[in-house]
C-alpha cells in the first residue's frame, strides 16, 4: 500500500451558501431560449418563477442544502 502513502492530504474546501443576489445573477446570465437539461424547460421559466420571493427562497434553500450536505 505504498501508493496510499504518496497521496497528500488536501485541504478541505468549504463552500459558501448562495445569497439571493448571487443566485439570481447566476441564473440571469443564461439565454432565455436555451435549455439547461433534456426536459426542455427553458431558463425563461426559471427566471419567471424566481420573481416570486417564496419560490426564490425555497429554491435557494434547496441549493444551500445541497451545499451543506455536500451533494
Amino acid at each position: 500500500m505504498s501508493i496510499l502513502k504518496e497521496i497528500s492530504n488536501k485541504a478541505i474546501f468549504q463552500w459558501s451558501s448562495f445569497s439571493k443576489g448571487e443566485f439570481v445573477l447566476a441564473i440571469n446570465k443564461y439565454s432565455n431560449n436555451s435549455t439547461p437539461r433534456l426536459d426542455r424547460l427553458s431558463w425563461r421559466y426559471l427566471k419567471e418563477i424566481l420573481k416570486n420571493s417564496v419560490c426564490l427562497d425555497n429554491i435557494l434553500n434547496i441549493a444551500n442544502a445541497c451545499i451543506d450536505l455536500e451533494h
